[in-house]
């Protein structure tokens, strides 16, 4: 039976999990993902656990912080004053904003998400949501192309 190797097109159905147990990513039968192997968009350590796996095999495996979205970084979480935001966003605290930042002369409109909100100031983080987090993924590969 063929096994996937790099390069080769995968359709697999998953569920990915955080250490306590919620669900924060999931392809399903009716819409499960399709991707080539080693393909930029997907983590590397994901793809990796794919590869050797056989169309209809299941299995199950953990991604440190380091092999998916890293560690928290405390430099990522920035105090603002209000008036950074404009008088038309009154941002509250688990509220998703778009910022814009700029790396290597480009700008960028990036998700950083609202951890606090005082009179003043308003904190928040750049990190990833899921980083610093292990997560933990059951796979099945349903197709190998």
């Amino acid at each position: 039976m063929k096994t996937a190797q790099m390069k080769d097109t995968v359709t697999v159905c998953y569920t990915g999990r955080t250490q306590n147990g919620e669900i924060f990513d999931a392809a399903t039968e009716e819409n499960p993902l399709r991707f080539e192997l080693g393909s930029e968009g997907i983590l590397p350590e994901f793809a990796a656990a794919i590869i050797g796996m056989e169309e209809g095999e299941s299995k199950e495996f953990t991604l440190s912080p380091d092999q998916a979205f890293g560690e928290k970084k405390s430099e990522l979480v920035q105090t603002l004053p209000h008036n950074s935001f404009g008088d038309g966003i009154t941002p509250k605290p688990g509220m998703i904003l778009g910022m814009i930042v700029e790396k290597e002369g480009v700008q960028h409109k990036v998700p950083v998400l609202v951890t606090e909100v005082s009179n003043d100031t308003v904190t928040i983080d750049y990190n990833h949501p899921l980083a610093g987090e292990t997560l933990f993924y059951q796979v099945t590969v349903k197709a190998i192309e």
